[in-house]
């Protein structure tokens, strides 16, 4: 290859990249209709990358709303509180956030939807599940038989709460007990807070239970069935716009992706030597 077409590939290459790069930074060009969406995708565990995401999406004036697609059983109180947290740093700013539980968006997941203005839930999904839950294996029984003993050292009585070698004790089942009701208590707070709903009655419905999409309505903790289409025209209504144009969180770049998605030659013979 002589070396002018090597400079002019290093040319296509740097330019293309440039643009990937400022597609995936969170610069957005053109309509005002721009209408963020955060996606809480299966078990709430790092929370990181969507509040930086939701962070990012408040600081871009272009951006009028925020669709949250959550599919998700829930997960960590705290991860599931920060993500809260974002979204209601993002409505502060008096933008709305419409939420769509898909197939599943319970306990903690229900938990990051109260942070919108309007739920949409599919008729079929499951949701509800308001409560905090903690378990504990017991092995000491196992270990017995097998002839297996755990010596431990500790500060304080309850520096080994919750070990899988021994028996919880009573006092010990309190302390957690009590940290159980108080995360219960701000997560019954935040839906009657998000739902307009009076404490007791949120009580009332909050023991756990887990309710298909329709019954959720019902009870008042979503406010219509349908899909994503349906969100998405619920947020035009609020927008009052005709069309708006989605914009979705991009993975960082990455050059090897690019050029093994680009239709460019070179990346296509890049892709071909690259396949088993």
């Amino acid at each position: 290859m002589k070396k002018r077409d090597i400079i002019v590939l290093i040319g296509v290459v740097l330019f293309f990249g440039v643009v990937a790069l400022l597609a995936g930074s969170g610069i957005h060009i053109g309509t005002s209709r721009q209408v963020g969406v955060v996606r809480v995708v299966g078990a709430i565990g790092n929370s990181g990358p969507i509040v930086k995401w939701i962070d990012e999406l408040r600081k871009d004036k272009k951006i009028r709303g925020i669709l949250l697609y959550i599919n998700s059983p829930g997960g960590g109180a705290v991860a599931s509180d920060e993500i809260y947290r974002a979204l209601m740093r993002f409505k502060s700013t008096h933008r709305p956030i419409v939420a769509y539980i898909s197939s599943v968006g319970a306990s903690g997941g229900y938990y990051v939807a109260c942070s919108a203005d309007k739920i949409i839930v599919n008729p079929s999904s499951i949701t509800g599940s308001i409560g905090v839950i903690a378990e504990f294996p017991e092995f000491d029984g196992l270990l017995e038989k097998v002839g297996v003993k755990m010596r431990v050292i500790k500060s304080g009585k309850h520096k080994d709460i919750g070990s899988p070698f021994r028996k919880m004790t009573e006092s010990e089942r309190k302390v957690i007990q009590r940290l159980i009701d108080e995360t219960y208590e701000t997560f019954v707070g935040i839906v009657a807070k998000g739902r307009g709903l009076p404490i007791d009655s949120v009580k009332s419905i909050g023991d756990g239970r887990i309710y298909s999409g329709r019954e959720a309505v019902k009870l008042g903790l979503c406010d219509t069935t349908g899909d994503f289409n349906t969100a998405k025209e619920v947020m035009k209504k609020m927008l009052k716009v005709k069309e708006i144009k989605l914009v979705e969180m991009k993975k960082p770049f990455s050059l090897k992706d690019f050029l093994l998605k680009s239709k460019l030659p070179f990346g296509m013979i890049l892709s071909y030597r690259m396949v088993p």
